[in-house]
């Protein structure tokens, strides 16, 4: 499993470094949705980012529908998944936000998809976080 981040989904939209990269991925989830998941929160994030740019109105809209629209697996944040993130936040010194993708990656044994290099580099040791750029 693969948990999708808003900073390599973002990139989807924005053409920026990396985006030829995480379009990569993209078609992936295309073909594979079942083996991308994110958490609730990725889509308060993306519309967070996308007007963030300038995006607005039916364009904002559009492109938060094609998302809802991938079959990205949806999940809630469980206790189990706040309590990891809770010792990451403090030992890694990551944001809550990171620590809740994070976490899930790793109650999954899965991999966190991200575009930001300084929460990957915090904690690759922990094996769950992939960089992608």
């Amino acid at each position: 499993m693969f948990v999708v981040d808003p900073s390599l989904a973002a990139k989807w939209f924005i053409d920026e470094q990396g985006s030829d990269k995480a379009k990569t991925v993209l078609l992936d989830i295309q073909e594979r949705p079942e083996q991308y998941i994110v958490i609730e929160l990725f889509f308060v994030e993306m519309l967070s980012i996308l007007s963030r740019t300038g995006i607005e109105g039916e364009k904002l809209k559009e492109y938060l529908g094609y998302l809802e629209e991938l079959g990205l697996q949806r999940v809630a944040l469980g206790h189990e998944q706040l309590m990891i993130a809770c010792n990451l936040v403090k030992k890694h010194a990551i944001s809550s936000y990171d620590a809740q993708y994070i976490s899930l990656a790793q109650l999954l044994k899965g991999k966190w998809l991200t575009c930001d290099a300084k929460a990957h580099a915090k904690i690759q040791m922990l094996g769950v976080s992939q960089i992608v750029f």
